[in-house]
């Protein structure tokens, strides 16, 4: 297990597409069971802005598995999370890492808000927003 969250764990594994004799590492979001409505519905909302947004700064979604237990698939960040990445070094890293970083989420965030642009962002947007700002891959 990569990581546990509020409603969700995080493992990591390997995906083969079909037909293909590739191996490609990935993560999995699965929704716990025994979670209510609300969220297995907030769940299919992140699925959804995910699989209409696609950007190169944006996390990638490969599959959403519609079983007993909800799940996503994306692209594996294999460096982690640009926050946790940041924080734990934030004396070694200068300042042109941090604004070739902070410049990539923009991109991001901005691409998000304009393909979607709902009258009154979501709460799973602004969500999914925070998450590409703090799950970002590092890039380089």
């Amino acid at each position: 297990m990569m990581g546990s969250f509020q409603d969700s764990n995080l493992f990591q594994g390997v995906w083969v597409p079909e037909g293909e004799n590739v191996k490609i590492p990935v993560a999995i979001k699965v929704l716990r069971e025994g979670t209510g409505a609300n969220t297995s519905k907030e769940f299919l909302e992140e699925a959804y802005i995910m699989a209409t947004v696609e950007h190169p700064n944006l996390l990638k979604l490969l599959a959403v598995c519609m079983t007993s237990q909800m799940m996503l698939v994306t692209q594996l960040m294999p460096l982690g999370c640009l926050l946790e990445y940041v924080r734990a070094n934030r004396d070694k890293i200068g300042s042109k890492p941090l604004l070739n970083w902070c410049t990539q989420i923009a991109k991001g965030q901005c691409l998000t808000f304009i393909h979607n642009s709902p009258p009154a962002p979501s709460r799973t947007l602004h969500l999914y927003i925070i998450k590409a700002l703090f799950i970002h891959q590092l890039m380089q």
